[in-house]
């Protein structure tokens, strides 16, 4: 990350802390588990494209004739989870950093055939880790409702890995990377008590990491996607008039 976004983030911390947005100033931690639907995007590799002529990664990789015992390789979904901090300041102004865990448990595995029609056994996986920082704003709607939209950036780490093998070939590499991804989150909050709320987040990631090379194949780790969460908000500081 270059000096100057460090610089305007540690501006925005030392701005949440000081004395302007004492006033009306809520904070919360909360916690979420949700899904991830097509995670890593087609994950794609070298070794898919070189050996395997598939080119488009898990999109391409599916092929069947007559007589062959194949089963269908579907694209990763994913379980989520993860917990948030965040501090509404000045009413409507909303600073919210989370740390999120997120790794497939369907999909990725099956049979296919290689190009000399030899059956082939194919498996993918991935794991993410990422830490986002965003700025938005937070519109309450009377004190049962608050709707949330924030965007900003993320720490992503992501290890992928995949395995091919059939009579004729056989491969397989795991491609460790990271990246800051650009994140965007609409949350909505519904207050069963004044200081917890039930919570519903869809958020979306666009970034991968540069090209990593694993042994002789190469490959990305795209997380680009979106996440489903429900959790809750624990709202254990607040700071001013009520209302906010």
């Amino acid at each position: 990350m270059s000096n100057r976004k460090i610089i305007i983030a540690a501006a925005v911390l030392l701005l949440l802390a000081s004395p302007a947005y004492a006033l009306k100033t809520v904070v919360s931690l909360g916690a979420n588990l949700g899904l991830a639907p097509d995670m890593g995007g087609n994950l794609r590799s070298g070794f898919q494209e070189n050996v395997l002529g598939v080119s488009n990664g898990i999109d391409g990789i599916n092929r069947s004739m007559d007589g062959a015992d194949t089963e269908k390789i579907n694209k990763l979904l994913g379980a989520c989870g993860g917990i948030d901090f965040k501090v509404v300041f000045a009413t409507y102004f909303l600073f919210r950093m989370q740390a999120n865990f997120a790794m497939n448990f369907f999909g990725g595995r099956g049979a296919s055939l290689d190009q000399a029609e030899n059956e082939l056994k194919a498996e993918y996986s991935l794991w993410i880790v990422d830490i986002p920082f965003m700025l938005g704003a937070s519109i309450p709607f009377g004190n049962i409702v608050r709707i949330s939209l924030c965007g900003g950036m993320a720490f992503a780490y992501g290890s992928y890995s995949n395995s091919f093998k059939s009579s004729a070939v056989s491969g397989g590499a795991t491609f460790d990377g990271w990246t800051f991804p650009w994140v965007i989150m609409l949350t909505g909050e519904y207050f069963f008590r004044e200081d917890i709320a039930i919570t519903a987040t869809l958020g979306y990631y666009n970034g991968a990491t540069d090209t990593i090379k694993s042994g002789s194949d190469y490959s990305k780790i795209d997380f680009a996607g979106f996440r489903l969460n429900i959790g809750f908000s624990y709202y254990f500081v607040n700071i001013g008039r009520k209302g906010t």
